[in-house]
């Protein structure tokens, strides 16, 4: 039961830097592009941040403005996480892919207020071994869902920042997270997110 458990705080903690941190800045709202993002969470659950309190992901995705205030898009990514704490070593990867839509209320302006929903399928994998080598391991795919909201603020014509809260459900386990990332134009059509 106890693997069960951590199996599911693992399955919402990989979810959370996937679902509510996807950059949109510059603003990206209301732009036709294709990013990536390279990002770290930290997760709020204790008992998970003492196997490792950096989760580490990567993603992509696809954007396009559908009227002057709504986006639609896709996204895919992956986290990792991996430590080891009173002899146990616990491992695991998420997977997600994820569509979206937002709607900006300031289109164009400096500080551009968004809401999204994000919606998809999210698989993870985990697997826990105790010094023995004794363990046990479990795959899911779990539909989940994301609403977030948050700020774009364009701090020059190639930087944003853009603060968010997030509610997110994954199977039957929710939670709330917050972030902060950061996008910078290198040019016309090239940008980099950090969050």
């Amino acid at each position: 039961m106890k693997a069960r458990i951590i199996h599911i705080t693992v399955t919402v903690v990989l979810v959370m830097g996937i679902a509510g941190q996807s950059g949109f800045a510059r603003g990206l709202l209301g732009e036709r592009y294709i990013g990536f993002e390279v990002g770290q969470t930290n997760p709020g659950d204790g008992d998970l941040s003492n196997f490792d309190n950096s989760i580490f992901g990567v993603g992509g995705g696809l954007n396009v403005p559908i009227t002057p205030n709504i986006d639609a898009g896709f996204s895919l990514s992956y986290s990792k996480i991996s430590g080891n704490h009173l002899g146990i070593t616990l491992k695991g990867t998420g997977k997600s892919y994820l569509g979206n839509i937002h709607y900006h209320f300031r289109p164009d302006q400096k500080v551009n207020p968004y809401v999204g929903l994000y919606a998809g399928i999210v698989s993870t994998d985990t697997k826990a071994s105790n010094i023995f080598g004794i363990g046990v391991s479990d795959h899911d795919d779990d539909v989940a869902f994301s609403i977030l909201g948050g700020l774009e603020v364009g701090l020059s014509e190639s930087l944003a920042v853009y603060p968010s809260v997030a509610y997110q459900r994954v199977g039957g386990f929710d939670d709330v997270s917050t972030g902060i990332g950061v996008s910078l134009w290198f040019n016309e059509f090239l940008f980099g997110t950090l969050s």
